[in-house]
Formats: C-alpha cells, structure tokens, sequence
C-alpha cells in the first residue's frame, strides 16, 4: 500500500515521528489507500521555499501557519490550514457543522454585533516589512525600507482626505526598534506608534482597523472591529471582510457593514487546534484531492 511522503516542517524531529507514526497507524487501522504517492506539508516558512507560494499554486502540498489567539479562553493557539497555497483563495476547504461554529465562536470570542466607537482612534496594524509579502508590494520592495514608508504616508494622506481623529500605528515586532521606526518617528507625522498596550486594551479603543493577509484579522473580525485594507500588497488573503469606499470611513453607521457571519463561516473551516492528530485532521478534511 503506497504512503504519503511528508516533507513536514516542524521544529521538532521527535513531534515529527510521533505525528508521522499517529497518521501512518490511522491509515492502516482504516485500511485507507491513497491516491497520490507524495505530498509535501509546510509548516510556516522557515527554512524552506515556502514563500514562493504565498499567492502561487503547488499541487499536492499542504501549509499549516501557527497562528495566536489574542484574547486566549480555551487556547492560546491555532492552526490554519490550506491546500494549493498559503493564499487561502485558492484553497479547497469543506463547511463546517454550525456545532463546530458555535464552538469557534466561543472560544474567538465572538460579538453578535459591530462595535462602532465612535470617539475611538484609527488603529493601523503593519505587516513585517521584510516579511512573507515584499515581493508583492504595491510600490517596489526596497531593502532600506524606503517602500513601506511611502506606502505609510499614503495612507495616512488617504485617511486625512476623510477623517481627522487619532491614527495609532503598531508596527510588527520585527521592525520595532529598526529602521523603519526610526524613520517614521524622524518625519513627526501626525500619528503614534503603540507597540507595547495589549491587543485586546488597544481594540477597545478602536473605531476601525486598517489590516491586511495577516490572521490577526480574524481577532478583529470575532470582535467587531471594521476593516479596512492597507492596500499595501497586490495579494489580498481577506477581501470579502473589507470594507471598500475609504471615503465611507467616517459614515460607518450608514453604510450595510461586509458580512461577519458569512466570513467566519468560511475561514472557521481553515482552523484546527489539535497539531497532536493534524496530519489526521488533515486527512479527513482534504482527502488528499488536489
């Protein structure tokens, strides 16, 4: 009976065999044949070509990203998985049960309703300006930083054409204390940097977020936050939450909101929380069908 090759990227060698040996004993124990002889699984990015696929396809592979939950209940981590790409567009995923909704949206946190605060700032989340998505910057990738200011400033121009309350910005850990903060604390734009208030005490003071590819979109999502795009990156991982008209910014109240129900419904399915039986989890959503 032909097996599965995984090129499993985990940093453990032992949590390799143990996940390995849990999923070669399933398939035996159900007397399961395979179609496809190999199949690749990523796990992040590191030490690997897996960044060439963040908005690119390869067949029979699989990619887990480990993601943090902001306000932990039950977990402190998931895992969100897609076949084809990182680029959840271009990933198959069955539905869900509304049992297993229901259990996400206990442990996510999630509000019935948008919260709109209305004397709340404008919370801006930066991605890693050296990170998964450079190669698809929107003005071109420069090593010094240089891009992803101008991309800044373009969209603190943009937001100042409709709106004139507080801009806080949070730069990703990796830039903090580097060039790019220095640069922008060097040109004194109207706006401030908060990198040390925790997520969850920054959110209640915000009116919108601008976001975007990152999961952490989801804390925002679970918790009613509007979003818009950074528009920073020409691959888009989370359109369908966003919300278009950057001139509507101050009019929330107004204007029919994206569906956070219909989203959550669909990205619900990505999630596991067992990396003890993932290659299992795997198995069963995926079937092994590319």
């Amino acid at each position: 009976m032909p097996f599965y090759f995984c090129n499993y990227l985990l940093r453990s060698e032992k949590k390799n065999k143990r996940l390995l040996n849990r999923y070669y004993n399933f398939i035996l124990k159900n007397r399961i044949r395979v179609k496809n002889k190999y199949i690749q699984i990523y796990y992040d990015i590191q030490n690997s070509d897996g960044i060439k696929f963040v908005d690119k396809i390869k067949k029979n592979t699989i990619f887990i990203s480990a993601c943090k939950i902001n306000f932990p209940k039950k977990y402190s981590k998931y895992y969100f998985i897609t076949n084809n790409s990182w680029n959840p567009n271009f990933s198959y995923t069955e539905p869900i049960s509304k049992n297993i909704i229901m259990e996400y949206k206990n442990i996510f946190g999630f509000e019935e309703n948008y919260k709109i605060n209305k004397e709340g700032f404008i919370l801006i989340i930066l991605n890693n300006s050296y990170g998964w998505f450079k190669d698809t910057c929107k003005v071109k990738y420069e090593e010094d930083n240089t891009n992803y200011f101008k991309m800044i400033n373009n969209l603190l121009l943009k937001i100042r054409k409709y709106s004139q309350r507080k801009i806080v910005l949070r730069l990703h850990p990796k830039d903090r204390n580097h060039k790019l903060e220095s640069q922008l604390k060097d040109k004194n734009l109207n706006f401030d940097i908060d990198n040390e208030t925790k997520l969850e005490y920054l959110m209640k003071n915000t009116y919108c977020v601008f976001i975007q590819n990152t999961k952490m979109i989801l804390d925002f999502v679970n918790y009613g936050i509007p979003i818009f795009n950074l528009d920073f990156f020409k691959v888009d991982y989370f359109p369908e939450i966003q919300i278009q008209d950057i001139s509507k910014i101050e009019n929330l109240d107004d204007i029919e909101l994206p569906d956070r129900e219909k989203f959550l419904e669909r990205f619900y399915s990505f999630i596991t929380f067992d990396i003890n039986n993932v290659l299992i989890y795997i198995h069963k959503k995926f079937h092994f069908m590319f």
